[in-house]
């Protein structure tokens, strides 16, 4: 079974990123109002824009590239754009599974969940972020 995260995650990732450039532009468009800039100030509110589209687009592109898995019997978390790692677990050796949802995660209703096995050494071997339905797919793990 392939679980994908949810798309909600390609704003929640880079969220304070997000804030921070939307913030900038903001300011900068006040302050062009109230200091009266000539025209030719309009371009760092271009370049704000462009920053923010590129994160957005870099955001969706890491989405679009995770991938989670349970599979003959493993638990799988495929990850990245440029680099790819892959994690697997033994569902025969798993300790304990959790799940974790802050704040924005609750508000988006996703979570995260986390695989353990005796050799993660106190933390988890395979991780899926921001899944949709956390507690369907904590249940789906715990039944695998």
């Amino acid at each position: 079974m392939v679980i994908r995260p949810s798309p909600a995650m390609i704003v929640l990732r880079p969220w304070w990123l997000l804030l921070a450039l939307l913030a900038a532009m903001v300011l900068v468009r006040w302050l062009s109002a109230l200091l009266v800039f000539p025209m030719h100030a309009w371009w760092p509110t271009v370049v704000l824009l462009v920053a923010l589209v590129v994160v957005l687009v870099v955001s969706a592109l890491q989405w679009l590239c995770t991938r989670y898995e349970i599979v003959d019997g493993r638990v799988i978390a495929s990850v990245g754009v440029l680099r790819r790692l892959r994690l697997e677990a033994q569902l025969s050796k798993v300790q304990h599974v959790a799940m974790s949802r802050s704040l924005l995660e609750r508000l988006f209703c996703v979570g995260t969940i986390g695989v353990a096995t005796p050799a993660s050494g106190g933390g988890y071997d395979v991780v899926w972020q921001m899944v949709a339905e956390p507690h369907a797919r904590l249940a789906l793990l715990r039944s695998a």
